[in-house]
Parts: C-alpha cells; structure tokens; sequence
C-alpha cells in the first residue's frame, strides 16, 4: 500500500516538474519587459527635464 501511494503521488508531480522550465521561462520574459519598460519610462522622465 505504501508503495502504490509514493508511485501515486509522483505520478501527479508529472506535470508539475513537466511545465516548470516553461513556467520559469515565461517569468523571465515577464521580468526582462518590466525592467525594459521601466528604463524607458525613466529615459523618459530624465530626458524632458531639458
């Protein structure tokens, strides 16, 4: 019974583990267009001070 339980509960960890690096990867891309968006914005506000 032990054993079936462990082999259970792997079984549902499958697609988890099977989508994490997509998951990581679409936060990355998140991050990288905050941070683009974010400088742009700042560029923006310095350079009007002219």
């Amino acid at each position: 019974m032990g054993t079936s339980l462990v082999i259970v509960l792997l079984g549902m960890l499958v697609p988890v583990l099977a989508a994490a690096p997509f998951y990581v990867a679409d936060r990355r891309r998140e991050q990288e267009e905050l941070e683009l968006r974010s400088r742009e914005l700042e560029a923006e506000t310095t350079g009007s001070d002219d």
